[in-house]
């Protein structure tokens, strides 16, 4: 799967599957094939582990963008801080972006984008609200769904690929 349209810009478009809208890469076969899947902790821990976003391994995707924290076009954001300091993360985001914003706007962001918030928010197109997958929006809620077995693999595998790196997650 190519991300990139034949100009070199990322690809953005879309297809639309029971109203709702879903990225390029994700096959209307899966879609449909959800329709009669039952899922299980260990369907979760199957699918998660090691291949867990669509560019590859999470270690390597992430790892990619940590090498280029410093480059003056990306901004490294972790959920684990975001959840800690969402003013702070909005404001670092504008600053990022070159943008001015008052303290009200900055707290209407800050607010608009908790993760209750965006739950609340009623458009067909809110994956929050049509997909089992979005959990409960803490940090670690992931180890809710794994075995205790599951979980210490899972920390075990963290580990080995982000150990040595200096990049860390609190979780």
């Amino acid at each position: 799967m190519n991300p990139f349209n034949e100009d070199g810009s990322w690809r953005t478009d879309t297809h639309v599957y029971d109203g709702v809208k879903f990225p390029w890469f994700v096959p209307r076969t899966s879609l449909e094939a959800m329709q009669s899947f039952e899922v299980s902790p260990d369907d979760v821990w199957i699918c998660t582990y090691s291949k867990s976003v669509i560019f590859g391994e999470w270690p390597a995707h992430v790892l990619h963008w940590w090498k280029k924290r410093d480059e003056n076009n990306v901004l490294f954001l972790k959920y684990e801080d975001m959840k800690k300091d969402l003013v702070g993360t909005v404001r670092m985001v504008c600053k990022f972006l070159g943008k001015s914003l008052t303290d009200e706007q900055i707290n209407f962001v800050a607010q608009q984008c908790t993760f209750d918030a965006m739950k609340k928010k009623k458009t067909r197109d809110n994956l929050c609200v049509i997909t089992p997958y979005v959990r409960k929006g803490k940090v670690g809620g992931w180890k809710e769904s794994f075995t205790v077995a599951q979980s210490e693999e899972m920390v075990k595998w963290y580990h080995q690929a982000i150990d040595g790196t200096g990049l860390s997650f609190q979780f």
